[in-house]
């Protein structure tokens, strides 16, 4: 399906690798077409509506739909310094690598024991790693002291997790440092993001190209209402990212965007407040306690998934179609009442019209 169109966020499961079974399944006379579970939005950018309404309960998300909703040049200049950046990561560590064998090499031996020595020794090479200017010049709020901090760190980590295999091998060295400079760049933008300093189309851009190598697409946050994605460098697939990205640029998303009211509210607060007739139509992907989708960090409870299933089977007159786990209790609940069903993967798909 090369008409598709991508959406520009990794978050969760997403949809588009099931647009073949799902989008010939949805109805072609939509008044409304409603989202109660926005996540990656990939159903809401490509089914045919005369207007959406989309929701979810995780602010930041909807901000950053809010956000990119309108052209943003400064962000497409951001992402596009960060690729290169990225790009370019490994070969600017690469050149060190002799200088932190050495580090290493004494390490292994017994000296620089405790932290504070290892830090000096490493920051000393760490503070000579200079980052593009024109990569400095457009994220301002980059400052290198605090980077080279950061580098620092996930170097002496990378050094402490070879020391148990005694490596000696350049190559595998090589991986292990300038991996540790790409999580350094990662966690030194989650770092920013999380300043409430930063202005909204920095933050908009720190939040996409983290979610795009983060493990999981997990967005999560602690205790302190922070932003604490976990690296993955393995999915960093900075291909992909760009082809993502193109979206931003695409006259058919900012059309789509105009048609379209985003909600920071719970999936059924938001189907009870808009009250969809039958003319509309309910796509529901909620989050999960069962299958490859529970671990989105924003569990769906079964006494919601049960409240769910009422309100679509017995308190609106709209069509609708709910994903759910196979292995979930609550597809009973459809089952039960001769709704439609399609097996698809670990997953059945629900309907009814």
């Amino acid at each position: 399906m090369d008409n598709v169109m991508r959406s520009f966020i990794c978050w969760g499961h997403g949809r588009e690798k099931d647009f073949g079974v799902l989008l010939p399944m949805l109805p072609k006379d939509i008044d409304t077409l409603l989202v109660p579970f926005l996540g990656s939005g990939d159903i809401l950018l490509n089914a045919e509506a005369k207007r959406y309404v989309a929701s979810e309960r995780c602010d930041e998300l909807v901000d950053l739909w809010r956000f990119v909703s309108r052209p943003q040049p400064v962000l497409q200049d951001l992402l596009s310094a960060f690729l290169d950046l990225w790009e370019v990561m490994p070969k600017l560590s690469s050149a060190f690598k002799s200088r932190l064998f050495e580090v290493y090499d004494t390490f292994v031996m017994g000296a620089l024991k405790d932290y504070s020595s290892m830090a000096g020794a490493v920051g000393r090479i760490a503070r000579e790693l200079t980052l593009p200017e024109v990569f400095t010049q457009c994220v301002k709020c980059w400052k290198e002291d605090e980077w080279q901090m950061e580098l620092t760190h996930q170097w002496i980590l990378a050094l402490e997790a070879a020391k148990p295999h005694r490596m000696t091998d350049s190559v595998r060295f090589q991986g292990r440092i300038a991996n540790a400079a790409l999580e350094a760049m990662f966690e030194y933008m989650v770092f920013l993001y999380n300043r409430p300093e930063v202005k909204p189309q920095v933050k908009a851009a720190f939040l996409l190209w983290t979610m795009s190598c983060a493990k999981n697409h997990l967005f999560l946050k602690d205790e302190m209402g922070e932003y604490t994605p976990e690296f993955c460098v393995e999915e960093a697939d900075s291909a992909d990212f760009l082809v993502r990205m193109k979206t931003l640029e695409m006259p058919d998303f900012y059309t789509r965007m105009q048609q379209t009211a985003f909600c920071k509210k719970e999936g059924l607060v938001m189907l009870n407040f808009e009250k969809p007739g039958e003319r509309d139509f309910i796509f529901a992907d909620p989050p999960c306690l069962y299958g490859p989708r529970k671990k989105r960090g924003r569990l769906f409870s079964n006494k919601m998934q049960q409240g769910l299933a009422d309100y679509l089977l017995n308190k609106t007159r709209s069509r609708w179609m709910v994903i759910l786990p196979q292995r979930d209790p609550v597809t009973e609940l459809y089952s039960a009442t001769g709704a439609n069903c399609l097996a698809m993967n670990d997953e059945l798909v629900f309907w009814n019209y």
